[in-house]
């Protein structure tokens, strides 16, 4: 019987072969001694580390053993029921999974076949491409969201990527493999599945880019304001950040116009005193047209005034102060009267 303990870890941190099983188990830091000097005494892995959360995978069910000499654990592929479950054994460096290695090569059975290829640097450098060039996107969305986060993140991923690209160009992976003969649908069936890893975490990122208004930059306010977590009082805040306030969608909407049209008044106030464009064209109506046609609140509407907002424009064909006559509104004919002077 054979072992590898990695007492830096707590979880899987035990392997165990025998001649015709493999296990895998964990103790904790507490009970690694112990542990040791049971399996050292031969002692039945299960006795050792109990039934529970024992992984045992017996010789005759393994399907794929994978190792590449630039990592330190191995892929293992084995019949369990009626599925096939993947397990990695973790080791605490390189020269202890090479020993495995040695150790497990002449107790592989004979349905499996053993190769042993050095990948070209081209191939090798496929996968930590991929991952760069994701970090690069995760940054690339999430700038404007969460800036130094996103800077930080991606950054130390794109670290990663290049530090495991250099790696794989310089000194290529030399990968040792056990497979069943002929089963080479499901080697593709491997390789399909790492390229819908990549897909995967793809779709999560634009899902959770969606979910999230930016921050930062020129769109800011704007999707704040589409999130419904701005604030009034937030306002000056966005446009520090490089917002612009007169950011239009390709629907045409500001977000002055989008406050309006929710009624949201302490908003739409703070947008006007902020500087947003009062001779902005909304679907053919100004904003001032706008909040008076839609009923707007005296005070949104007095403050476009007094920020110089122009009365000459029509409603349904008559002045401003016509309309508000027509539709018996004191107050608003009082004001539009009084600016109707100047």
């Amino acid at each position: 019987m054979y072992y590898w303990i990695d007492k830096d870890s707590e979880s899987d941190n035990v392997v165990v072969l025998n001649e015709h099983s493999l296990f895998v188990g964990s103790c904790d830091q507490e009970s690694i001694d112990q542990v040791d000097i049971q399996l050292a005494g031969k002692q039945s892995p299960i006795e050792v580390l109990g039934s529970d959360g024992l992984t045992v995978i017996p010789f005759s069910q393994i399907q794929n053993i994978t190792s590449r000499n630039t990592d330190d654990d191995v892929e293992v592929k084995y019949k369990a029921q009626k599925e096939i479950e993947d397990k990695t054994v973790y080791f605490a460096n390189k020269d202890e999974k090479r020993s495995f290695i040695n150790t497990i090569t002449p107790l592989v059975p004979d349905h499996l076949e053993k190769t042993e290829t050095t990948q070209s640097a081209l191939k090798a450098a496929i996968s930590p491409l991929i991952s760069l060039l994701l970090s690069v996107v995760l940054i690339y969305l999430f700038f404007d969201k969460f800036r130094w986060t996103a800077l930080i993140l991606g950054g130390l991923w794109a670290a990663g990527s290049l530090y495991m690209l250099s790696m794989r160009v310089s000194h290529p992976p030399t990968i040792t493999r056990w497979f069943i003969r002929g089963r080479y649908a499901r080697k593709m069936w491997s390789g399909i599945k790492t390229a819908f890893s990549y897909v995967f975490l793809a779709l999560i990122m634009v899902g959770v880019y969606s979910r999230f208004p930016d921050s930062y930059g020129t769109k800011s306010l704007y999707e704040q304001m589409q999130h419904e977590e701005l604030n009034a009082e937030d306002v000056a805040k966005y446009i520090e950040r490089g917002a612009d306030i007169n950011y239009v969608d390709e629907y045409g909407d500001t977000p002055l116009s989008s406050a309006l049209s929710w009624s949201e008044d302490e908003l739409a106030i703070a947008l006007i005193e902020a500087g947003a464009d009062l001779s902005a064209d909304d679907n053919g109506q100004r904003p001032l047209e706008q909040a008076i046609y839609n009923g707007g609140s005296i005070e949104v509407i007095e403050t476009m005034l007094k920020q110089g907002a122009s009365l000459d424009f029509k409603i349904d064909g008559i002045s401003p102060l016509e309309y508000a006559k027509q539709a018996e509104q004191r107050d608003l004919v009082k004001l539009l009267t009084q600016y109707q002077r100047h």
